[in-house]
């Protein structure tokens, strides 16, 4: 009986790095959710979903990254950094990197 390796990484990093760090070293081929992006993305709304339904309003921050440093800091109740705000694993870097699109 072969051994599977299931990578954890959707729902903690958000990221591939688990299942190439399985399978580099020849633990593979290593199943991820990334594996199949209907679900992955099914499971993240229904995360979603979750998170609005059991978190109170006053406590869950909505925010598009777009926005910046702005709805983050206000709801923080902190002041806005003199720094830019990071941007890095951009939606096209991300699908361009996990599932291979417009590469």
């Amino acid at each position: 009986m072969a051994l599977e390796i299931i990578g954890a990484g959707f729902g903690r990093t958000g990221n591939n790095f688990p299942k190439l760090a399985l399978e580099q070293p020849g633990f593979g081929p290593c199943h991820h959710l990334f594996d199949d992006r209907a679900h992955a993305i099914s499971v993240y709304r229904n995360h979603v979903a979750k998170a609005q339904a059991d978190v109170p309003a006053s406590r869950l921050l909505r925010d598009e990254v777009s926005q910046a440093w702005e709805p983050l800091c206000a709801f923080l109740d902190v002041e806005v950094p003199d720094a830019g705000f990071a941007r890095s694993n951009s939606s096209r870097q991300f699908r361009q990197e996990e599932w291979g699109e417009g590469a």
